[in-house]
């Protein structure tokens, strides 16, 4: 079976009046960031990454990818999904203030088998991997040699997922202006996707639509 990946391009520009234009984006400089690992130290400097070295400019940390994917070295990103398990994304995605969260279906090898599972990917927009702070959570089982933790950016879901909704409250804004809120799925198995993130920018709580109107 053939490979279905996930892209983020970036839109093409070299026009400054008009930055905004139907172009064509160079394959070859769309990144493969299907196997990389983001871990959480005190910055993003400081918070390693791996899956990069063997570029012909390694990237080794989260400040690096980020520059990097904002340079006119690449358009865009990759994330590959399983071939072997007729992965695919067949579900429509949501963009949420620094995050694009998507999620994928894998059916049972057997013909006459019922089920799947499903993965719901969590990644930062700009890199399409794990953001450096660990938003999401991390995994206390992957710690690399300086005993950071591996950012989390897939959950795991029995059965089908129809759709995704992330949820937030007027109570849920810090501060510092981040946003806290739940992500929300159910499953074909009636397995429950209920996940708390905090997202990587500042948002607006309640609701914001084309319908809203300033009194």
């Amino acid at each position: 079976m053939a490979t279905q990946s996930f892209y983020g391009l970036k839109e093409p520009s070299n026009d400054t009046v008009n930055p905004y234009y139907s172009g064509t984006v160079d394959p070859d400089k769309i990144l493969d960031v299907t196997n990389v690992k983001v871990y959480v130290g005190d910055s993003a400097e400081d918070s390693p990454v791996t899956g990069l070295e063997n570029l012909e400019e390694p990237i080794t940390n989260f400040f690096e990818l980020e520059a990097a994917m904002e340079s006119s070295t690449y358009d865009g990103w990759r994330v590959d999904f399983d071939a072997d398990s007729g992965e695919r994304n067949i579900t429509d995605s949501l963009l949420v203030s620094g995050y694009i969260i998507f999620n994928t279906y894998s059916p049972e090898s057997g013909i006459c088998d019922s089920g799947g599972t499903s993965n719901v990917y969590v990644r930062y927009y700009k890199t399409g991997t794990a953001y450096w702070e660990g938003s999401v959570g991390v995994d206390e089982t992957d710690e690399n040699t300086d005993g950071l933790y591996r950012a989390i950016d897939v959950f795991h879901v029995s059965g089908f997922l129809p759709k995704l909704v992330y949820v937030t409250s007027d109570t849920s804004q810090s501060e510092d202006g981040s946003t806290t809120g739940t992500l929300l799925g159910l499953s074909s198995a009636s397995d429950l996707l209920s996940e708390e993130i905090t997202l990587p920018l500042a948002s607006s709580s309640g609701k914001i639509s084309w319908e809203q109107m300033d009194e």
